[in-house]
């Protein structure tokens, strides 16, 4: 948004296509822990250690939103809003991260989708929402360059499977909190305080390993089933041909500031902002779209997407 409207009396309001909408996430809302296949999340296993969450609180029942979306659904719209965003539970539609999808889960997102649909609310999926396979977290998670492998297939998945539901896409949502409450301060899962852990996460989790190997898969897998999508971004980012509306917290090397996003859409105009009550498709100011010279420093030292971390282990 680069200007706010003003009524007659001077009260700014919102501009005109600003829309308005929700956000959760599946860990938080979606209960059904052990239910239809799906696997243990690095959520499941850290709710459940006793000491880590106040008052021993977890997600196995939550909001139960895997058996009352429609419901749910049913209250956004009467809400007025347009505009869901949700995650997809990386262990429900892959329980241990890797291989063949778990058709049952997958169902759940195709018809909350089609819910959606049925009332006029356009959906925006995140792909990742802190909720890591266990069994990925049990050979390193994050810090694991391996694991951005397997979320690239996992992209690549889902883009087959939703891709014709799904209006917008965001990676991963804020890695920084990842790398940091995770892996460093071990405030959230998986729980750890490991510097050198932190640090490879910290780019695995945010930078070209993770978007190259998401971008490589889900392009593809866009392309052979006809989904259109939009072109690669400018210079100063790495591609992002399938996302049509960046997470403003998408890279870990500029997420201290969350007006940093290194990504332009084709059309200026169709930039997309998250906020916390709603995604607005209003024009970006020019102060979101600038280039990041940390990022770019950091790109820069990736070449071919290899993080210095990795150079010893890999050609």
């Amino acid at each position: 948004m680069t200007e706010l409207a003003a009524g007659d009396d001077g009260a700014l309001g919102f501009p005109d296509g600003f829309t308005w909408g929700a956000a959760t996430a599946a860990y938080q809302i979606e209960g059904a822990a052990a239910a239809d296949g799906r696997g243990l999340s690095v959520w499941d296993t850290f709710s459940h250690t006793p000491g880590k969450v106040r008052g021993g609180d977890t997600g196995d029942i939550a909001c139960d939103s895997y058996h009352r979306y429609p419901e749910d659904v049913a209250l956004l719209a009467s809400l007025g809003l347009s505009s869901y965003r949700f995650s997809i539970s990386w262990p429900r539609v892959q329980p241990g991260g890797r291989g063949a999808v778990n058709q049952r889960g997958l169902d759940y997102y195709r018809a909350l989708l089609d819910e959606l649909a049925g009332h006029g609310i356009a959906a925006t999926a995140t792909l990742y929402h802190w909720d890591l396979p266990q069994e990925l977290q049990d050979e390193g998670g994050w810090a694991n360059r391996d694991t951005a492998e397997r979320f690239g297939e996992y992209a690549a998945l889902m883009a087959s499977a939703l891709g014709d539901r799904v209006a917008r896409w965001i990676t991963l949502n804020e890695p920084q909190v990842v790398s940091t409450n995770g892996y460093r301060n071990g405030d959230h899962a998986p729980g750890l305080r490991d510097a050198t852990a932190a640090s490879a996460a910290t780019h695995r989790a945010g930078t070209p390993a993770a978007t190259r190997s998401v971008i490589t898969g889900s392009t593809r897998a866009c392309s052979s089933r006809g989904v259109t999508t939009s072109a690669p971004g400018r210079v100063d980012s790495p591609p992002m041909s399938m996302i049509s509306a960046p997470s403003l917290t998408a890279w870990s090397a500029c997420a201290t500031a969350a007006s940093t996003v290194s990504y332009r859409p084709p059309s200026e105009k169709e930039s997309g902002v998250t906020l916390t009550i709603a995604i607005s498709t209003a024009r970006a100011p020019s102060s979101i779209l600038r280039p990041c010279p940390t990022r770019q420093k950091l790109l820069s030292s990736c070449a071919n997407g290899i993080h210095p971390i990795d150079r010893k282990r890999r050609p």
